[in-house]
């Protein structure tokens, strides 16, 4: 059993036009939203960094959120779906294929509470620990 599907991307886009527009990006999610048959529990929130106009945004779903940061001056996005809910990644890879001008993609979809996997319930701790040690961390997050 997993808690949580995280979809984890980076990519670099051939145009920078949609890193700078806060209402692509608001439709970009309720096309993810609608797509993924997700719960909105608020509007999609931005801020416009000044200067390059970056876009940091986030929307709460009732299964987690969906979050994009851009960095147009270096035509770069990160992005991430969370959710408590099973949703189709590859659905999701072809919406933002189909929203954004792909030139170089990284992606990973991480399940979630493995922590939790052991415990008889979700108020106590696991009964045995998760199978990466802190030593295979790379040393700065250990």
């Amino acid at each position: 059993m997993q808690y949580g599907k995280h979809y984890i991307l980076e990519c670099t886009v051939s145009d920078n036009t949609l890193l700078t527009n806060p209402e692509g990006i608001q439709n970009f999610f309720a096309r993810i939203v609608s797509t993924l048959h997700m719960t909105p529990v608020s509007e999609c929130t931005y801020h416009i960094f000044p200067g390059s106009g970056g876009i940091t945004a986030f929307q709460i779903i009732a299964e987690s959120h969906i979050s994009i940061h851009t960095w147009p001056e270096y035509h770069y996005f990160s992005f991430d779906v969370f959710s408590c809910k099973g949703f189709d990644d590859a659905a999701l890879d072809v919406l933002v294929h189909a929203t954004f001008p792909i030139a170089k993609k990284v992606s990973q979809v991480v399940h979630r509470g493995t922590l939790m996997l052991d415990a008889p319930n979700l108020t106590e701790a696991p009964t045995k620990s998760p199978s990466a040690s802190p030593a295979s961390f790379p040393a700065s997050l250990s």
